[in-house]
């Protein structure tokens, strides 16, 4: 008996961007982890109860990391949130955490530090410096911008990929606003808004009038429990200073 083919495909497989918070471990001291990580945990929003983490261990060297894998992943299982898994720069440290149940995601290998010895010994000309400043502008440049002019209600999300993220309109409670760089918003603004979504620490939210459930740079979040950061008549800007996330009027 030959079986019936549906009209239409009864799956697809799509490539697509997940919203996650990051835990950032800089270093991997278990017993001075285990007293933060409680402090930090008891003062959780509530909102980040259901929320979904990615640990990040790229800091940590591959040997450490090893070392305690297990104690450490038992560490983060007793938490009271959600680990997807881990991300580091090793691929080496992959099939570790793969066997303990976890994901692993790669992290992109950072440049080793120039030293002395490897510096030329002629002065760089002009034209070479202005040339890598240059290069390295466009590359932090977003490639596009995606505008909203109609209200942002409730249980919606809007991510501008790749670039920034410009509202005209109201943002409701429950909405969230995603950007890999900037996001603008000059309607009133009552929701969630996360810039830099894949780590630009240089990112910025400019806002017009603020009353928001929480903001995030680069993935350091702040919630202000129905409590606006600044007057709601203040336009302001939230940007990060160091590993600090600020809230200030615009033109401070």
């Amino acid at each position: 008996m030959n079986a019936t083919v549906p009209p239409n495909p009864l799956l697809d497989i799509k490539s697509t961007c997940i919203d996650v918070f990051s835990l950032v471990v800089h270093q991997l001291d278990l017993d001075a982890l285990t007293i933060a990580l409680s402090a930090r945990m008891a003062k959780r929003p509530k909102e980040l109860d259901e929320a979904a983490f990615v640990v990040d261990a790229s800091s940590i060297s591959t040997e450490a990391l090893l070392a305690q894998l297990p104690a450490f992943f038992m560490l983060m299982r007793s938490q009271p949130v959600r680990i997807m898994g881990l991300r580091h720069r090793d691929p080496a440290v992959a099939e570790a955490v793969r066997g303990l149940g976890w994901a692993w995601f790669p992290a992109t290998r950072e440049k080793e530090p120039v030293t002395e010895a490897q510096l030329p010994a002629a002065e760089p000309t002009l034209e070479s410096t202005v040339t890598r400043v240059v290069e390295q502008v466009v590359v932090n440049v977003p490639t596009r911008t995606v505008i909203v002019d109609k209200p942002v209600r409730a249980g919606q999300q809007i991510y501008a990929r790749d670039g920034d993220l410009v509202v005209l309109a109201l943002v409701s409670p429950g909405a969230e606003l995603i950007a890999d760089g900037n996001i603008h918003i000059y309607g009133t603004f009552r929701g969630k808004a996360l810039a830099g979504a894949r780590g630009n620490p240089r990112a910025r939210i400019f806002i017009q009038s603020v009353e928001a459930e929480l903001v995030s740079i680069a993935g350091v979040y702040r919630t202000f429990a129905g409590e606006a950061p600044y007057p709601t008549n203040v336009p302001s800007q939230v940007y990060l200073e160091g590993e600090k996330l600020v809230v200030a009027a615009l033109h401070e």
